[in-house]
């Protein structure tokens, strides 16, 4: 092992973008300027070293890219490398980040055996996938009866997909949300997009709250005949406690020291959404927010001599603190009753074209918030009597 670099508190996630090539160029993807870079091994080995001296006994290595399974034979490596040196206490999570398009028996066989959890990046309907990707749609069908087929514990407990919610992709919600519980999957995130959505106007947010109605009704019937959720956003713990609503609130903790993002070129950062290798920041605001926040090179020892002072450094930046003071074409989060609740990435204010405002946030991940959270609120939290396998 090399000698890691220290982090003052336990570190409990590891993002490594081991390319910041893709075998895709999704339009509305925040990655605007693919790259031919590749993570050394040698930077890899630091990153790995790094978590491995967390006293965190069950932290996440999530595996980026780009498309990560290009580089499949370092993916290989670095879980050996874990495996070898880990903590007899340690219980190393990984998760890749995939659009699955490369996934063959081998890589699949290899998953299944480590326990990888697979996050999919997969729209759910032809219509949706094509903006991903043409000719797509039916590769990722596919794969998921493969995986059902061939590697069913995968498929049924490490299994997640994601879908991009777009203006354009609203009307198309529901029956990708139809379409992934008949291919058995288990678990369904939505994820906003990031960049501003120019197709998205605030009165489209009916058309959302029509399409989180259908997906409310079979998700309801889904839970009272199998006792399982797959709508990550629905899911309530029985047990949670209700908490005072807070006065002020971070839009995201990510000063606080918990997870390092390694790029390709070893360079370091809160976040995965603030490295440089394969995207041009398209405003001088956010880039002069993030370049201010970077966390230097992790072959240096860099990370070790910055963090002390990191979160001081966040604050300045103006756009992840103070959510009270944040707002939308919706209204003031401060006075929004999921205040509490909504995960607005931060960095979403600074991809606004002309927008110079720190708490101006924009409007399609607000919208989205606003009516999953709504969904959420009602959904039912006791499992039914009649509970099927």
């Amino acid at each position: 092992m090399t000698e890691a670099t220290a982090v003052p508190n336990p570190l409990r996630m590891l993002e490594l973008i081991l390319t910041s090539q893709c075998n895709l160029r999704c339009g509305y993807c925040f990655e605007n300027a693919k790259k031919d870079g590749r993570m050394s091994w040698e930077v890899v080995r630091a990153a790995l070293d790094t978590v491995l001296a967390s006293p965190e006994r069950r932290p996440s290595i999530l595996l980026f890219g780009g498309e990560p399974t290009l580089e499949f034979g370092m993916i290989r490596r670095a879980v050996a490398y874990v495996e070898a040196n880990r903590r007899r206490s340690q219980r190393p999570e990984f998760v890749l980040i995939t659009n699955g398009l490369l996934l063959g028996p081998d890589e699949l066989s290899f998953i299944d055996r480590t326990r990888i959890k697979v996050h999919l990046s997969f729209d759910g309907t032809p219509a949706s996938q094509a903006l991903r990707g043409k000719g797509t749609y039916d590769l990722l069908d596919r794969l998921l009866d493969t995986m059902r087929r061939d590697v069913p514990d995968t498929h049924r407990s490490r299994l997640a997909v994601s879908i991009t919610v777009l203006g354009k992709t609203i009307p198309e919600l529901a029956d990708a949300v139809s379409y992934f519980i008949r291919k058995g999957v288990r678990e369904i995130l939505f994820s906003p997009k990031l960049t501003q959505d120019p197709t998205f106007r605030p009165e489209m947010i009916d058309d959302l709250r029509a399409q989180f109605r259908r997906i409310f009704r079979e998700s309801v019937e889904h839970f009272t005949a199998t006792g399982r959720v797959p709508i990550v956003i629905f899911r309530k713990d029985p047990h949670a406690r209700r908490q005072a609503r807070p006065e002020t609130l971070e839009m995201c903790g990510v000063m606080h020291g918990e997870k390092l993002a390694v790029d390709v070129d070893g360079q370091s950062h809160g976040c995965i959404m603030f490295a440089s290798s394969y995207q041009r920041f398209t405003t001088p605001f956010l880039k002069s927010r993030l370049e201010s926040i970077a966390l230097g090179d992790i072959l240096a020892g860099e990370p070790s001599q910055r963090l002390p002072m990191y979160e001081d450094a966040v604050r300045k930046t103006q756009i992840f603190h103070d959510k009270q003071d944040k707002y939308s074409s919706f209204g003031h989060c401060g006075t929004c009753r999921f205040f509490s609740k909504c995960g607005i990435c931060p960095v979403s204010i600074g991809y606004q074209p002309g927008n110079d405002d720190p708490r101006r946030i924009p409007d399609l991940p607000c919208a989205f918030s606003l009516v999953s959270l709504s969904a959420q609120a009602r959904f039912p939290v006791r499992r039914p009597s009649r509970l099927h396998s």
